[in-house]
């Protein structure tokens, strides 16, 4: 029954996430009310937290790890000048 609900919990943060970022493409709401949306930062974020939290999700040696290169790419991306 977690999984169930972590899954659904999910599901729902993923559309409201996409909603919030791709929405003032597709819909004239969300790109004339830019503070609504970013208001929604704070339920997909207690969401996710949630289903972490169902998942008993800590972080691990390879989870830190990833987020480290991922964030040495990002930063390549950024900065890295031709």
């Amino acid at each position: 029954m977690k999984i169930l609900t972590a899954f659904i919990l999910c599901i729902a943060a993923s559309i409201i996430s996409f909603i919030q970022l791709q929405g003032q493409i597709a819909w004239k709401f969300p790109k004339d009310n830019p503070y609504l949306m970013m208001l929604l930062g704070l339920p997909i974020s207690l969401i996710f937290i949630n289903t972490t939290r169902i998942f008993n999700e800590h972080p691990t040696p390879k989870t830190i790890v990833c987020l480290g290169l991922a964030s040495l790419i990002v930063a390549l991306q950024v900065f890295w000048k031709n």
